[in-house]
């Protein structure tokens, strides 16, 4: 991997990591090649892809032997990660899905900074695919699994609220030992009528300007 660029560090999702779906999804020995994979693709800079220079995948046997593990371990975590869609295999490359939402802070933060940006009347235009994206993530790293149904209503979420309120309305739920779809949708439209920073879904609180609601509230 030499004569590429320095990454010296990765990112996890703090929430998402200790209370999220990987969980139980992984088992621990399991959550600790996840780990080191994530690692390891910092490592070899290639937006999220585990290879060399060359964009020349590396056997399982050598990566492996690179994070020091059993080979048969490193193969059932690489099956259950392909099953939660943490992983896919392209041109026999293992790539970590999402890399560059939750690795990139440049682009994590791009949705934000434009939205600030933006001339108040733009506001409460739809979210872009990005802000979709992030809230699917955020959906699966602290809620659960996303099913047809759930895309749906994931969808019409991001066509109401920003990624940013969808990230602080989980936290609050998570918070509240409430992991459901429809408690985090009740603190948005709570948020979206009253100010943001009322408390839970009921009660009110600080209020303060939302930054992208639904569009019939500022016609």
């Amino acid at each position: 991997m030499r004569g590429r660029g320095k990454m010296t560090w990765v990112k996890f999702h703090i929430t998402g990591w200790l209370h999220g779906s990987i969980r139980w999804q992984l088992e621990p020995d399991e959550r600790g090649v996840w780990a080191d994979l994530i690692v390891l693709a910092g490592e070899c800079l290639a937006g999220g892809k585990i290879c060399d220079n060359d964009g020349v995948s590396f056997p399982l046997p050598f990566i492996a032997n690179q994070l020091n593990i059993p080979l048969e371990l490193l193969g059932r975590t690489i099956a259950k990660c392909k099953h939660e869609g943490r992983l896919i295999n392209r041109d026999d490359i293992l790539i970590i899905t999402h890399w560059q939402e939750y690795q990139s802070e440049y682009e994590r933060q791009r949705t934000y900074r434009e939205a600030k940006a933006a001339p108040k009347e733009q506001l409460s235009l739809p979210t872009t695919d990005q802000d979709l994206a992030t809230i699917s993530r955020l959906y699966e790293e602290n809620i659960g699994m996303i099913t047809p149904l759930t895309a749906e209503e994931l969808k019409d979420i991001a066509s109401k609220y920003s990624a940013e309120w969808f990230n602080d309305a989980v936290t609050e739920a998570v918070k509240n030992n409430v992991r459901k779809l429809n408690y985090i949708t009740k603190i948005l439209e709570t948020w979206a009528v009253e100010g943001k920073g009322t408390s839970g879904a009921r009660g009110r609180g600080k209020r303060e300007a939302p930054p992208n609601i639904l569009k019939g509230l500022q016609e």
